[in-house]
């Protein structure tokens, strides 16, 4: 960059300190999208969805799965269970830990 791009502007400090003149400069729209692409990729974590489900040998029973963001179901659950009180709803879900197909990072 050469020195015709940086301008005196205006920084307020993130302390909230006295307003300061600084050498720098704007940036362009371009930068500022490519900031912004780059904080949402940063911040989305993949969901875990919870899905109730009717049991295939009995229609009228109901499971539930925990599922990825696809709504496709997470391997090696063996149970889940729903405590549910005026408050708040926990669901617990027990996996078999294989090492093939589940991990955690």
């Amino acid at each position: 960059m050469s020195d015709s791009e940086y301008h005196m502007v205006e920084f307020r400090p993130a302390d909230g300190g006295p307003m300061q003149l600084v050498r720098g400069r704007k940036k362009t729209e371009a930068e500022m999208q490519a900031d912004a692409e780059a904080a949402a990729e940063q911040e989305e974590s993949p969901a875990l969805l919870v899905r109730i489900v009717g049991d295939c040998i009995t229609p009228s029973v109901k499971a539930i799965l925990l599922c990825d963001q696809h709504g496709n179901r997470l391997p090696g659950q063996v149970r889940a269970s729903l405590d549910q009180t005026v408050d708040r709803t926990e669901i617990t879900v027990t996996f078999l830990i294989d090492g093939a197909e589940v991990s955690f990072a």
